[in-house]
């Protein structure tokens, strides 16, 4: 009887064991978690504060109920009264209560900024999302058969560009891409041979000639398109690619083309007075009886361009590059040749009447024939030239390098040789 009241009190106290560990074990588990996030960057301070205000306000009640209490508090805080003592404390737990509120509504403005935060996210992602919605809405319109489509297409792109920053570069790609490709075919270059369809030229206008600035600063690249007889009047089209792009009989008086390629375009025949060509690379390119005047061709590059018939009057062509450009008939009245580079170019019956020519470099140039009156050619090269019947009335050849020129039957009246 005894034994088995003795195995009885054993099972009970080991079930008693087990119950308690699984219990101890959970409480543990749920203290860490509830510590885990109690002590927290700002839980840590917040926790701290409430403990020490609850902390003072034990010391405040104590010190008014009992007075050993008192004279305890009173000799560590060196203060001989019970006001005093009070007010030190009260003091304490002001500024306790005034700290605990700035961490709670700091707490507070915290989760409303990541609330804003997180609706701005969402919002932008919204709007990303409605942004490709339209860019591939207008891109699907710019395949389409009828051309209002196709152009209705490209001004939502536009548009999109206006309201997209990070978005532009990529935009005016796909539209530089849509007029390459729809100018580049042999039926549209059949039907279009003196002037861009309606749907290209409009293109043209919005993009380059318009003015805005959505597109400021972005790469153009318009290779090989046909654009024969376009409108593109002050049009900016700096530093865009034209390579072997057809550009006949096209309008870009006052465009700015300062540092475009063109070499192997065809320009023949455009008008591009007063146009900006600072630095362009128009190697190998026909100007052949394009209207120049007054166009800045300051350090273009014209190596074996055609500029046959060309009118250059007044045009600047300092520093410029002009080796074996063919320049037979070209007009230069009073253009600005200073230090231009014109070795075996041919300058056959050109008009060169009061051009500024100093120090230009004219090795194996060809000039019979040419009108060179009052040119000021002082300091030019002038090695083994042919100048064979020119007109070189007035011509100021100060300086200059005449070795092996050839001067049969040129019109030296008044021409000064001083140093030649």
């Amino acid at each position: 009887m005894l034994s088995h009241s003795i195995s009885t009190s054993k099972r009970l106290i080991s079930h008693a064991v087990h119950w308690i560990r699984m219990l101890l074990s959970h409480s543990i588990s749920t203290l860490k978690q509830w510590l885990k996030k109690l002590f927290s960057f700002q839980n840590t301070f917040i926790f701290l504060l409430v403990s020490l205000a609850i902390i003072l306000a034990i010391i405040f009640m104590m010190v008014m109920v009992w007075d050993d209490v008192k004279a305890c508090t009173s000799e560590l805080l060196g203060l001989s009264s019970k006001p005093e003592v009070l007010k030190f404390i009260g003091i304490g737990m002001g500024g306790v209560l005034i700290a605990l509120q700035a961490l709670m509504s700091y707490k507070r403005a915290k989760a409303m900024e990541d609330t804003a935060k997180a609706h701005a996210d969402a919002v932008m992602n919204t709007e990303r999302g409605l942004r490709q919605e339209r860019m591939k809405n207008a891109i699907e319109h710019l395949g389409h058969d009828k051309d209002s489509v196709r152009l209705g297409g490209a001004y939502e792109l536009f548009h999109l560009a206006k309201d997209t920053r990070d978005l532009r570069q990529t935009l005016l790609d796909i539209l530089c891409a849509h007029i390459r490709q729809t100018t580049g075919e042999s039926a549209y270059q059949k039907t279009h041979q003196s002037k861009p369809s309606e749907e290209v030229q409009s293109l043209l206008t919005l993009l380059f000639v318009q003015e805005h600035e959505v597109f400021k600063g972005c790469h153009i690249n318009l290779q090989g398109s046909w654009l024969h007889g376009a409108d593109l009047r002050k049009a900016r089209l700096e530093e865009a690619v034209l390579i072997r792009a057809c550009l006949q009989e096209a309008d870009l008086r006052k465009a700015n083309l300062q540092g475009a390629y063109l070499q192997e375009a065809n320009l023949q025949g455009a008008k591009l007075r007063s146009a900006n060509l600072q630095g362009a690379y128009l190697q190998e390119a026909n100007l052949q009886g394009a209207e120049l005047w007054s166009a800045n061709l300051q350090r273009a590059k014209l190596q074996e361009a055609n500029l046959q018939g060309a009118e250059l009057w007044s045009a600047n062509l300092q520093r410029a590059s002009l080796g074996r450009a063919q320049m037979q008939g070209a007009k230069l009245r009073s253009a600005n040749l200073q230090r231009a580079y014109l070795q075996e170019a041919n300058l056959q019956r050109a008009n060169l009447g009061r051009a500024q020519m100093q120090g230009a470099y004219l090795r194996k140039a060809y000039l019979q024939g040419a009108d060179l009156w009052d040119v000021n050619l002082q300091g030019a090269d002038l090695w083994d030239v042919n100048l064979q019947g020119a007109n070189l009335r007035d011509v100021n050849l100060q300086g200059a390098n005449l070795r092996d020129v050839n001067l049969q039957g040129a019109n030296l009246r008044d021409v000064n040789l001083q140093g030649a």
